[in-house]
């Protein structure tokens, strides 16, 4: 179980920061047209925080989805 947990963490975070990486914009509108740009330690620093939170969930689920499988287990 933990060989699975293990796996589902570093699995999501890395897929999760490729993602985010991907599709989160780097420059932030300020309106009438401007844009700034993100620092990449700060761009860098959102992005791992958004994989933080997705690879939490994500753990959560398995987690339940395991402990499901366990009592199903047990009662048969």
């Amino acid at each position: 179980m933990e060989k699975i947990l293990l796996k589902t963490a570093l699995y999501s975070f890395v897929l999760s920061f490729v993602v985010s990486f991907i599709f989160y914009p780097r420059e932030v509108p300020l309106g009438s047209g401007a844009s700034e740009m993100i620092p990449y330690t700060e761009y860098f620093f959102i992005i791992a925080r958004y994989s933080a939170i997705s690879m939490s969930v994500s753990l959560l689920v398995v987690f339940a989805y395991l402990m499901v499988l366990r009592s199903n287990k047990q009662s048969v």
